[in-house]
């Protein structure tokens, strides 16, 4: 669409009073946006550990300020300690990785077929945001229909965003798995492992990071899921093509 934008703004979040991020997202869903990130970032577990939540939207500058009780702010202070940069986002290096991460359970992988329906409805839940070709989604699903679905500007956004939306309506993020139209980078398997998400399928394909990740959370990827060349990357599944 010639001339085509999409809103991007800088959004701050402060936990107990200190800035703890700044990034820039699509500038909806701020409340569930602030949450996810804390999730994945080690802060809280769930919506009883968000004491209070405001949002102030602003123009340029929007601020979400989070109340969060005190073991959970000094937690996620504990866990930023360990973040490096990389190409794909802020991620936490794999040697200081918290034992939480790990589980003892590992969920099979959805049946391939189902992917294409799913992914036929992510498609038009995200339409209007996606005619002008930019921009990312994530939906969290219990394998037949969406329960939370966002669009944002970026990738990491999205998935911060659904799994932000399942922890303010009191809901257990390990009974559904991810869905997303962007690649699996490092940095989205760590949220993924984070939230406790059962698997996370994309229609791109995931990155050796992302594998390392997953395999050490026992957290099951599927590389181009709606496609006939769909591929799980679990121990012990025999995909159809191998």
């Amino acid at each position: 669409m010639k001339g085509a934008t999409v809103d991007e703004q800088a959004v701050s979040i402060q936990v107990n009073g200190q800035l703890v991020a700044i990034a820039t997202c699509t500038p909806e869903k701020l409340d569930a946006f602030a949450v996810g990130r804390l999730v994945c970032e080690g802060y809280i577990k769930t919506r009883a550990d968000v004491l209070d939540l405001r949002v102030n939207a602003r123009q340029n500058n929007s601020i979400v300020e989070v109340e969060l009780a005190l073991p959970a702010a000094q937690a996620g202070e504990g866990e930023r300690r360990h973040r490096g940069q990389h190409g794909c986002g802020i991620l936490y290096y794999l040697d200081c990785a918290p034992e939480s991460l790990k589980r003892e359970w590992i969920a099979d992988a959805p049946p391939l077929e189902t992917f294409p329906d799913l992914y036929r409805q992510l498609f038009e839940a995200g339409e209007t945001h996606r005619d002008t070709g930019g921009m990312h989604s994530a939906a969290l699903t219990d394998g037949g229909r969406l329960l939370h679905h966002a669009d944002d500007v970026g990738r990491h956004n999205a998935v911060d965003k659904v799994i932000g939306a399942a922890v303010l309506a009191g809901e257990d993020s390990n009974t559904y798995g991810l869905l997303l139209t962007s690649r699996i980078s490092g940095e989205i398997a760590l949220k993924g492992a984070r939230a406790g998400v059962r698997w996370i399928a994309s229609r791109s394909i995931p990155t050796t990071l992302a594998l390392r990740i997953a395999s050490s959370a026992s957290l099951p990827l599927i590389g181009r899921a709606p496609g006939k060349d769909a591929h799980v990357h679990q121990p012990g599944y025999r995909n159809a093509a191998s």
